[in-house]
């Protein structure tokens, strides 16, 4: 979705979703360093703990010039991320999210 690419491009940071029984995994594959996500703390290999792709985009498009947190598991533990959302240009006025 061109969205998520920008919302990914303007904030640092790219995931995979592998298939997996157990429901949706966001694998995060990198991290620009110096962008907000690296200065928010997100790590490589970091796996973000929410069950849809869906969910992280809506809360990082809702948050944008607020701070948004979600946890990843990192080595077997749960760490928060904290990430001041700046304004970002998105090529749609306004986002709708069907579930």
């Amino acid at each position: 979705m061109i969205t998520e690419h920008q919302v990914n491009r303007q904030l640092g940071f790219s995931y995979a979703t592998p298939e997996l029984p157990e429901g949706e995994l966001f694998l995060v594959t990198n991290v620009v360093p110096g962008g907000v996500m690296d200065k928010a703390g997100l790590r490589i290999e970091d796996q973000v703990l929410m069950n849809s792709t869906v969910r992280l985009y809506r809360l990082l498009i809702e948050c944008q010039s607020k701070v948004a947190a979600f946890q990843v598991l990192r080595d077997n533990t749960e760490v928060t991320i904290s990430v001041k959302v700046p304004a970002m240009e998105l090529p749609l006025k306004r986002v709708v999210f069907l579930f």
